[in-house]
């Protein structure tokens, strides 16, 4: 998963700390993950969360409203 979002998102491995303080990074990182749904419940299982759970932070990170996923 991590390698897939570095070559979408053209961060490279080495500034993935760095851009972890930007305040768009984490919203960047959930766009990634709730793009596919079988990443999106494989992460949530890995966390210990429901999806939707995630689809809540995800809202609160990028201003609200429903998530459409590009299926």
């Amino acid at each position: 998963m991590l390698e897939r979002f570095l070559s979408l998102s053209g961060i490279d491995p080495t500034e993935v700390r760095a851009a972890a303080g930007h305040p768009g990074f984490l919203a960047g990182v959930l766009d990634h993950i709730m793009s596919d749904e079988a990443m999106l419940v494989a992460f949530a299982e890995q966390v210990g969360l429901a999806p939707a759970e995630i689809a809540k932070a995800h809202s609160a990170l990028t201003g609200g409203g429903d998530y459409q996923r590009n299926t």
